[in-house]
């Protein structure tokens, strides 16, 4: 089995990342003595540690970082047919590496459905896709890929923070990042998501 999760859907600053495991089912006792769960209850370096030992468990992982002006031309605003519909793609270009018969995704739609409706009528003969909000704290294997998809994006913002400066989590939830944004916007290029709502009210203010 499968499982897939996000990690940086609604930041303002820095890259989305999709990542993909895949375990036997049999495995799942391992990665539960392991401490797998939802990596938003999670240290940094309790996700980090367990990123590591997943590598070596035999686990299948993969990572799609999307950068965010592939985010900017994805979203309506830019022309595109929206963040889901390019997160549906990143699942899909994972899971035609993979080989289980049974996905499931942490989706970040409501209902559920919406984001299921997204993927390709041959990806649904190929796997049983099962998407759930909330998957990352009640599904093992959902979990395990949220503390990859976690861990990748903040080595992504590490080294964005060596290039920028401290600019916080790059949530527009974080005062620290939208200081750091008002100071700085000019010279943020390639880093920012052009075509959120947030940038746009800061350019008309």
């Amino acid at each position: 089995m499968a499982g897939i999760d996000e990690a940086g859907r609604g930041a303002l600053i820095g890259p989305l990342v999709v990542a993909a495991v895949a375990v036997p089912q049999d495995s799942l006792m391992v990665l539960r003595r392991m401490g797998v769960r939802d990596s938003k209850t999670l240290s940094p370096h309790k996700r980090t540690e367990i990123y590591h030992q997943l590598s070596m468990t035999g686990a299948k992982i993969l990572v799609r970082i999307i950068r965010p002006s592939e985010i900017d031309r994805s979203t309506k605003a830019g022309g595109g047919r929206g963040i889901n519909a390019l997160e549906a793609e990143a699942m899909e270009s994972l899971l035609s590496e993979l080989p289980p018969s049974t996905v499931y995704v942490d989706s970040p739609t409501r209902p559920q459905r919406k984001l299921a409706s997204l993927f390709s009528r041959s990806l649904a003969r190929r796997h049983r896709i099962v998407c759930e909000n909330g998957a990352d704290s009640k599904r093992t294997v959902v979990g395990a890929a949220s503390i990859v998809a976690k861990v990748e994006r903040d080595l992504q913002i590490a080294e964005l923070r060596e290039s920028y400066g401290d600019f916080g989590s790059g949530y527009p939830s974080d005062v620290k990042t939208m200081k750091f944004v008002r100071r700085h916007l000019k010279d943020l290029d390639g880093v920012l998501r052009k075509t959120w709502r947030t940038l746009g009210a800061m350019n008309n203010t």
